[in-house]
């Protein structure tokens, strides 16, 4: 195993609320709330939000005392909208958003020491639209507060709001093709005529490490012209006008070192992995004709170097903690690019997840100790287990699904005199899904969760297969020969970071991982592993003259792997061990 470079990341617990209508659309909150101390009393709040003259306009009410640092997070209500996060008063000092600020008494209820008056500051805000680090969509918002001399920080309740096109955006994209070269597609018209247009490249560190000026109507830029020194940089266009700029959307470029071809280990690796301000595992990938053929993990290890989830990617995207299952404790994030049968890594990251107790916030813990539990049944059906208590009647519970990502897909509130619920009734799309129990208190937006537990879900008529909980699809579905589940070997070994070959003259596959070395034979139930024999089924067998198919079990007793197969789904499980 390599040596991993360290970075330090705060990460924080996530716990799912929902909330009234307030602002804009709908205000319910299915993301997270960051919880660090019980000192805080006093949940920051954001109202009155709106869109008015092209400025988010609103006021956010926090603790005097966690007032010394303010932020204001969107999470895109799509993987396409993204995340931002925008600064509102640093180290005591008030940016140029905020209008107003004044100090108030306000009494509030607590769950440990009842109804308490308490100073809070009042900060009224106004954000031109073309100055959000995010662009036009569907967001949840957040206010978060701290103080200049902590890491404590506690968030509001999510509302959601929804950001229009502005007039002023930028007229066009910044985009890379397959063979890595800048795109640059623009709707000029008249109206841009005195502006001035840019490609501006920002490094590792956010700094400006080149900026070209470039002509509108004929908008060209080869990745020469940049001139950069190798590394991870992104890129924006900017156009000026009227003293005025507005940026493009970013995109990840990497310069690999001269010598580094075509697939680059560590800082030129095409791609990269960090922690978001909110906790979530923040994945970008720069695909170009180099990788295409390439299948991407985001990779965990614990502090035993041992891999604990492989997750496969296809593009940039955001992993939150909930759907991981992961035990607290420190661990290691990576990028795993498998290409032609060889494995490179990205820089890694350290990742703490801490332990989820109860406070005195909150009474009910999550996780292992959370008072329930789910089961999915075989023919269809969940089943809930909650120890309910008196104490939790003012209490709401739900049945919240979440993606492979983490990313909530249906809250349904539970009847408690209904223990069983249909899985066909919850009306998903085919793919894997985590399903967990929360408990929320409806008045102070706290909640704890469950452990997550898999189901899968197939209305494609067709057997499906799952590696570490992702949906995969392949050229060559699963197929049943004789009552026996076949696969298709070479598919399922790479995306399991074995290494496959194929000896067209003696009709012979051979498989290698870590120390294991796996040969098999078409048309034969006998293959080896390390030298012993593996009985198969049924032989292994070419499907249409180019695809190897053996049955399930094969892939268990070769690589380790855990294989079950859920009847109900008609689908092939399989965990990387």
């Amino acid at each position: 195993m390599k040596t991993w470079q360290k970075k330090h990341a705060a990460i924080f617990m996530l716990a799912l609320i929902m909330l009234a209508t307030v602002g804009i659309g709908q205000a319910y909150a299915e993301t997270a709330i960051l919880r660090t101390t019980s000192s805080h009393l006093f949940q920051p709040i954001l109202e009155e939000v709106v869109v008015k003259d092209g400025k988010l306009i609103g006021t956010a009410i926090v603790d005097t005392q966690y007032s010394d640092d303010v932020i204001f997070t969107f999470e895109g209500k799509t993987a396409k909208e993204g995340y931002g996060q925008l600064k509102v008063i640093v180290s005591g000092e008030e940016q140029d958003v905020v209008t107003n600020v004044k100090t108030k008494k306000r009494e509030i209820v607590t769950t440990t020491e009842g109804t308490v008056t308490m100073e809070v500051k009042e900060i009224d805000f106004s954000i031109p639209l073309s100055e959000l680090p995010v662009s036009s969509g569907n967001y949840f918002m957040q206010v978060g507060d701290g103080a200049s001399d902590s890491t404590q920080r506690l968030f509001s309740q999510a509302i959601s709001i929804e950001l229009p096109v502005l007039a002023a955006a930028f007229p066009g994209e910044l985009s890379l093709t397959k063979s890595g070269s800048i795109q640059i597609t623009l709707q000029f018209s008249s109206i841009y005529e005195n502006a001035k247009f840019y490609l501006v490249a920002e490094d590792s560190n956010e700094e400006v490490a080149k900026r070209i000026s470039f002509n509108p109507k004929s908008p060209k830029i080869s990745s020469d012209e940049l001139d950069l020194e190798p590394g991870v940089y992104k890129l924006y266009l900017m156009m000026v006008s009227n003293g005025e700029s507005v940026r493009s959307n970013q995109i990840s470029f990497v310069v690999p070192a001269t010598s580094v071809t075509p697939a680059p280990n560590g800082k030129y690796f095409p791609g990269e992995v960090s922690i978001g301000e909110d906790g979530t595992i923040q994945l970008t990938l720069t695909i170009t004709s180099l990788y295409e053929k390439a299948k991407f993990y985001l990779v965990i290890l614990n502090e035993e170097d041992e891999v604990v989830k492989r997750i496969s990617i296809s593009k940039s995207s955001r992993i939150s903690a909930a759907s991981l299952n992961l035990q607290p404790g420190s661990y290691q994030i990576l990028i795993e690019m498998v290409l032609n049968g060889e494995k490179y890594y990205s820089e890694s990251v350290n990742w703490k997840l801490p332990a989820v107790t109860a406070t005195g916030l909150f009474p009910i813990p999550s996780g292992q100790s959370f008072p329930g539990g789910i089961k999915v049944n075989s023919n269809g059906t969940i089943t809930i287990t909650l120890e309910w208590q008196t104490s939790y009647l003012a209490y709401t519970v739900y049945l919240v699904v979440l993606d492979n990502y983490g990313n909530i897909v249906k809250r349904v509130p539970l009847d408690l005199n209904k223990k069983t619920l249909s899985i066909k009734d919850l009306q998903m799309l085919t793919g894997g899904y985590y399903v967990v129990i929360e408990i929320a208190d409806p008045n102070s937006g706290l909640s704890a969760r469950s452990v997550p537990t898999f189901v899968t879900v197939n209305t494609s008529g067709k057997i499906i297969i799952f590696i570490d909980g992702q949906l995969q699809v392949f050229p060559k579905p699963p197929v049943e020969v004789n009552g026996r589940t076949l696969v298709p070997l070479r598919a399922i070994f790479e995306a399991l970071g074995a290494k496959v070959e194929w000896d067209e003259a003696t009709q012979t596959v051979t498989a290698t991982k870590d120390n294991n070395t796996i040969k098999l034979t078409i048309g034969s139930k006998v293959a080896y592993k390390n030298g012993e024999k593996i009985f198969l089924d049924v032989p292994a067998q070419l499907y249409n003259g180019d695809t190897t198919m053996v049955p399930i079990r094969f892939v268990s007793e070769a690589l380790g792997a855990k294989v079950g197969w859920d009847a109900y789904s008609n689908a092939v499980i399989i965990t990387n061990q």
